[in-house]
């Protein structure tokens, strides 16, 4: 955790609130780097500061922080100045008492990259130690040590100078961090750093912010043309939720016996893969670990049990506002429908995305989050014909569903399936006609020659399209918000969805 000597904050000059803000800093171009070094005067513009990937960007930050050490600015138990001393009590000049153990990670010094910062700056958290760098180009304290081998990590106690070799196995950053984090849970020294989580198969970098704003410019156009079947916003997603939660699940009279499990299914697979942030994983947490324990609950007692839950926490949702992806032309066509079929969606790719650590679990079910499906649209989707639809085609899963690239699969082709059945139907909005999906201006590799669906591209479009989330909002978008039928209290629009809701795209 870096945060105690690197701040880093992003924004968004597109936005017209922060219009004065860019002009006052000279912002002339998107995207725009810009640092400023401690002690910065109120009156600095930023320096600028080439733009590369997210590595290449960590190496300029840590250099950065190793001159400002050299100006004389220090952080507590933070030196990343190399130590170029013989003698080990040295170590110790100027360190605060409570530092027991000092890291001393070795290297060459014609090495283009200094580990040693990066580690240092990996354990600031760590009260009780402290990390230094040290050269092979120092003989004096290399004679000392109990081995040349470069790279290499030692841990030195302050109480006797007793040097430990943690003999090294993988020459990263990763593998040193490892060996101290190991080495002092030994001594029982408590090390307050969170383990760093890998970001997966896709590249960040810096360019990232000009993708998010081409992205804006593209919905914009998107949302001219009435065409955003192949984007999933988190509103959307939100908004089947809080339906889902405070109407559906919230209007039954009495929830128990094979209801009761379903809905303790479904809050399994929401608190283990809908995409909130903190306030709202612990708003599902603290919500499926209350009704785990329950044998039965009235609908309005869960509504309450919900809305303090959400209360608890500090605003796990986005705001009450209307579809985006979803909307249809008239207040009685897609929104709900359409986002508990995003919502199921997302879910199946968000459980094939994490399905290596899935797999490593003994209880790991493929058919986990179509189960929970299943149950939702059994006992309280409120659309009886689509209920019945699905549980009709839900008997088809056992023999399909064998992984999990298979479950995202068979919901892709159980919902076409509906598409196809409903194409014409009275319930279709004019403006959005059900088709099959992904279209080839969506996906033009998804179908062959012969117009022939092409299985692994199919796989690879939906899981790009359920993972990609937007976290855009209407007044991103610079258009007014329609009036919103996602408000907790029913609307009409609402109360037309409860006479006869049906699936929708």
């Amino acid at each position: 955790d870096w945060r105690d000597v690197v701040g880093i904050g992003a924004v968004d000059c597109a936005n017209d609130k922060n219009n004065q803000l860019c002009r006052d800093y000279e912002i002339m171009a998107y995207p725009s780097l810009k640092m400023y070094p401690v002690h910065s005067p109120d009156t600095f513009l930023g320096e600028s500061w080439q733009k590369g990937t997210a590595e290449e960007m960590k190496t300029s930050i840590v250099k950065e922080l190793e001159t400002e050490q050299y100006s004389g600015y220090s952080k507590r138990n933070l030196n990343l100045k190399p130590f170029n001393e013989s003698d080990l009590n040295l170590l110790w000049f100027n360190v605060p008492p409570n530092v027991k153990y000092t890291f001393l990670v070795v290297q060459n010094e014609q090495t283009s990259y200094n580990l040693g910062s990066e580690v240092a700056l990996d354990l600031l958290p760590v009260k009780d130690a402290q990390t230094r760098t040290v050269y092979t180009s120092n003989k004096g304290l290399m004679l000392t040590l109990p081995t040349t081998t470069t790279p290499n990590v030692y841990a030195v106690e302050r109480s006797n100078n007793h040097v430990d070799n943690l003999q090294l196995e993988e020459a990263s950053v990763k593998g040193i961090v490892d060996k101290i984090v190991e080495f002092l849970k030994t001594k029982g020294v408590t090390v307050p750093i969170t383990e760093k989580r890998p970001v997966g198969n896709f590249e960040f970098d810096f360019y990232i912010a000009r993708r998010v704003m081409e992205s804006l410019e593209e919905i914009r156009k998107k949302l001219d043309k009435k065409d955003l079947s192949d984007v999933i916003f988190q509103v959307d997603l939100e908004s089947a939720l809080q339906y889902s939660l405070y109407h559906e699940i919230g209007n039954k009279k009495e929830i128990k016996g094979e209801k009761m499990e379903a809905l303790k299914k479904y809050l399994v697979v929401l608190d283990k893969y809908f995409p909130f942030a903190e306030e709202g994983k612990t708003f599902l947490s603290n919500l499926r670990k209350d009704i785990m324990n329950r044998e039965s609950i009235q609908g309005k007692n869960f509504t309450l049990i919900a809305k303090q839950y959400e209360n608890s926490t500090q605003h796990p949702f986005l705001g009450k506002q209307d579809w985006i992806g979803c909307k249809g032309s008239q207040a009685h066509f897609r929104g709900y429908p359409c986002g508990l079929w995003t919502l199921f969606h997302m879910l199946t790719v968000q459980a094939n995305i994490r399905e290596s650590d899935l797999l490593a679990q003994s209880n790991f079910n493929p058919r986990e989050v179509l189960n929970a499906m299943i149950g939702y649209i059994t006992h309280f989707f409120g659309c009886t014909d689509c209920s019945e639809h699905f549980q009709s085609m839900a008997e088809t899963m056992a023999g399909n569903v064998t992984n999990y690239d298979e479950s995202v699969l068979w919901l892709w082709k159980s919902h076409n399936a509906v598409n196809k059945r409903l194409a014409g139907d009275v319930t279709e909005d004019p403006e959005h006609r059900k088709q099959q999906f992904p279209t080839a201006q969506s996906c033009s590799s998804c179908r062959d020659e012969n117009g022939e669906w092409v299985l692994e591209e199919v796989l690879k479009f939906l899981r790009r399209m359920y993972s990609n989330i937007s976290y855009i909002q209407w007044s991103d978008l610079n258009t007014p918000q329609p009036q919103s039928t996602t408000t907790t209290e029913r609307s009409p629009a609402e109360s037309s969805y409860s006479k006869r809701l049906r699936d929708e795209t």
